[in-house]
């Protein structure tokens, strides 16, 4: 049997990548591999495998868009949301002109 590993890879600019990951990530799944092991009874049992990703890098990739400020009147293109202290809205910081 082969074992085949596909992993997505997302493009910059939602990805920063640092070199030699890729190769770090399968040198640490395939240390101690064993082509000659199987966890099957029998030779043509079918075994599924299950993989869990977690998204570390989230936060850094959320800061990177500009902040949010809060405005008394809705500049344009701003949709106002209901608030404390009458109707107020969220508008991107290159948004709001002064």
């Amino acid at each position: 049997g082969k074992l085949a590993l596909l992993l997505p890879t997302p493009d910059p600019p939602y990805a920063l990548r640092s070199p030699g990951q890729e190769e770090k990530l399968l040198d640490d799944l395939m240390t101690n591999y064993n082509r000659d092991l199987r966890p099957a009874q029998g030779e043509g049992d079918i075994i599924n495998v299950t993989l869990k990703l977690t998204l570390t890098n989230l936060i850094s990739l959320v800061s990177r868009a500009p902040p949010l400020v809060p405005c008394q009147s809705p500049p344009a293109g701003c949709q106002a949301t209901p608030g404390r202290g009458g109707a107020r809205c969220i508008a991107r910081q290159e948004r709001v002109k002064r």
